[in-house]
């Protein structure tokens, strides 16, 4: 598992940081840019509600240049 349960409480920064750390693929960074930054999360359970109603679309959605 990328995000260890005892890394619980954590916001944006706590998690990006483990996922990096851990060198977990780029899409589960880009699903954490859709947080509220100012967000503690207390469990695993309480991320995955919030990234559920996101509206942060998945990064091969893209058609032709992203830019």
């Amino acid at each position: 598992m990328v995000l260890p349960v005892d890394c619980f409480p954590a916001g944006y920064d706590d998690l990006a940081a483990v996922l990096l750390r851990k060198h977990a693929p780029s899409h589960l960074l880009w699903r954490l840019s859709g947080l509220p930054r100012a967000r503690a999360f207390g469990s695993l359970q309480e991320l995955f509600d919030c990234l559920e109603h996101s509206q942060v679309s998945s990064p091969n959605s893209y058609v032709g240049h992203p830019y």
